[in-house]
This record gives structure tokens, C-alpha cells and sequence, in this order.
């Protein structure tokens, strides 16, 4: 497969951001975010985020959850700069992208 068959274009991504909100992949937003943490304390944790797309859920866990550092690990490298852009750096956010 060649790299534009593997990878998402920035076309694909703003269409599905339309669907599912900013940041996010795929159905339920930071609404859903929330419920998978529900019952947690997240206030100054560490977390890994596996598959972290276009940063929406890393940005919820940090924004609404209060996470301390979200690290992001993703094959789509060329996403971090469009995830800066879409959202800045919430407070407290150390968010490292790595492939």
C-alpha cells in the first residue's frame, strides 16, 4: 500500500470531525469520553491514549477530567500539528506524540 492509501487526509478528517465533533473519529464526542472514565479520579494522573486519532478524547481527559499528562500513541504522525491547531494546549497538557 502506498503512504496516501494508509493514511487519512486532512479532507477525510475535517469530514469526519463534522460527524462526531471536533477531535474525534468516530460517534459519542466527550460525551462518551466521560462515560469510560466515569467513577475514576483522573485529577493529575498520567494517562496513555492509545489510537489517539485527532486528540479529541486526550483533550476531554485533560479539559473536563483533569488529567495531569495525556501521552498519545498513533501511527498518523502528520496529526499532531493539526491537533494543535484545532484546539492550543489546555493547562497542564503535555501531550506527546509517538509513532
Amino acid at each position: 500500500m502506498s503512504k496516501d492509501e494508509t493514511e487519512y487526509t486532512d479532507d477525510f478528517a475535517a469530514g469526519l470531525e463534522l460527524m462526531w465533533g471536533q477531535g474525534f473519529m468516530s460517534p459519542g464526542g466527550s460525551e462518551e469520553a466521560g462515560l469510560i472514565v466515569q467513577g475514576l479520579n483522573l485529577q493529575g494522573k498520567e494517562i496513555l491514549d492509545i489510537g489517539s486519532g485527532l486528540g479529541g478524547p486526550s483533550i476531554c481527559l485533560v479539559s473536563q477530567h483533569g488529567a495531569g499528562r495525556v501521552v498519545g500513541i498513533g501511527a498518523k504522525f502528520h496529526r499532531e500539528p493539526f491537533c494543535y491547531n484545532s484546539f492550543g494546549m489546555p493547562e497542564g497538557l503535555i501531550w506527546e506524540f509517538l509513532v
